[in-house]
């Protein structure tokens, strides 16, 4: 399990299986390399986001659906006086469980499962 913090939030991601790791990184590769690209400018901030931008927005749609879903499946959010953990994805919806998880807590959410799952793979960290 890989816990991390989201705002005011506790979250867990339970691993994702290898052949999931597969098909999310291979949706990601475009924007992989864009970050690849940029890893050894000097410029930092967000004026470093926009060719990162602009390569995941020519993503399909198809496959931005596809890396969230499988992300936010893996999460679970600690509860409301530390009395257990619940999904935080509703797959047969296709959304969040909770009101609060606006567009940014999703992006930040599945980040952390992207670099948990396939960082070590696609950035070398350890």
């Amino acid at each position: 399990m890989h816990e991390f913090t989201v705002g005011d939030h506790e979250y867990r991601a339970s691993k994702m299986d290898a052949l999931t790791q597969f098909h999310v990184l291979r949706r990601l590769s475009p924007v992989i390399g864009a970050l690849k690209d940029l890893a050894g400018d000097a410029p930092k901030g967000l004026d470093s986001l926009g060719p990162i931008a602009e390569v995941a927005a020519r993503l399909p749609d198809d496959d931005v659906n596809y890396i969230v879903d499988r992300c936010l499946s893996t999460v679970q959010r600690k509860k409301d006086g530390d009395t257990g953990w619940v999904a935080v994805w509703n797959a047969s919806a296709k959304r969040p469980m909770f009101e609060d998880i606006d567009m940014l807590a999703m992006l930040m959410i599945s980040g952390n499962v992207v670099m948990n799952a396939i960082g070590p793979f696609s950035f070398g960290r350890p």
